[in-house]
């Protein structure tokens, strides 16, 4: 057996890779949070890219993500570590997933209905494999710089009941704001602060966790949107073991976080029962 949650508040989930490129060298690698930027890298040669991209796609159509789409048309610079090209399958499935692969960059991305990590961890593990498959010769040995796993929620007015987001995280998250004079005394009467908090805790073994939290927009609807990313701070060796184990590692700490978290309003997202096979 298994579990999930009902109107678990899930928006998107995204394990991703990063690595230095062949063609790029001495490139400052950061920990994607909010407000991450890109660098725009010397493209190179369009065919030679394609190379990569294609090997990829024929080693994922076994999984059943034969459609292709290319998001930088050719001839244009490429920004490194950005998606340029997008991998779905033909189908409904119950996972709605796809794959996004750029230079020195891959990702498994799960949108609702999403269940478990445990269904969703065979696609990001067959995805890393045929990455690592796909990779030009002179990447190959070059170790993943950067691995994280980040989850996207969103607490809708059904989750919130009704709190604003102060109220939200003294009263859910147990998180006190505490505003000086010096900045309440511009508020206009009858109003609050709206908090936006981001916090970057350092874990053990390596990896770091990326906390943020505040109000925004989810399916055209307010909500109070929490964004929890934990990434490896050390080079992870390019084999799957290597990189499954760091991606096992992540979910386990989000995991923990978001249940305790959510204690005061866990009676809205009650556990249910899956069957495995």
């Amino acid at each position: 057996m298994s579990t999930s949650r009902e109107n678990a508040p899930l928006v998107e989930l995204i394990a991703e890779l990063r690595w230095e490129p062949a063609h790029q060298t001495g490139l400052p690698m950061q920990v994607p949070g909010l407000g991450s930027t890109f660098m725009i890298g010397p493209g190179p040669q369009a065919s030679k890219v394609d190379e990569f991209f294609i090997h990829f796609g024929s080693e994922i159509r076994k999984t059943g993500h034969t459609e292709t789409e290319r998001l930088v048309p050719p001839g244009l610079p490429f920004l490194a570590h950005q998606p340029i090209f997008r991998f779905r399958k033909s189908r409904a499935e119950t996972l709605q997933s796809l794959y996004q692969l750029g230079l020195g960059l891959f990702s498994a991305n799960a949108v609702p209905p999403y269940e478990t990590w445990k269904d969703f961890r065979p696609v990001v593990e067959s995805g890393v494999e045929g990455m690592l498959q796909a990779r030009p010769m002179e990447e190959r040995d070059k170790p993943i710089v950067l691995a994280s796993l980040r989850y996207i929620d969103a607490f809708t007015t059904k989750l919130t009941e009704g709190r604003d987001i102060v109220r939200f995280l003294q009263e859910v998250m147990n998180i006190s704001i505490s505003i000086p004079v010096a900045l309440s005394q511009h508020l206009q009467p009858g109003t609050n602060a709206k908090p936006v908090i981001q916090l970057q805790i350092p874990m053990k073994e390596g990896l770091v966790m990326t906390f943020g939290i505040g109000e925004g927009m989810a399916n055209g609807e307010a909500a109070i949107l929490m964004d929890t990313n934990v990434a490896s701070t050390l080079p992870t060796k390019p084999n799957v073991v290597a990189i499954m184990q760091v991606f096992d590692d992540a979910h386990d700490a989000i995991d923990n976080t978001f249940s305790k978290l959510i204690i005061p309003i866990e009676h809205l997202m009650p556990r249910k029962m899956k069957e495995t096979q």
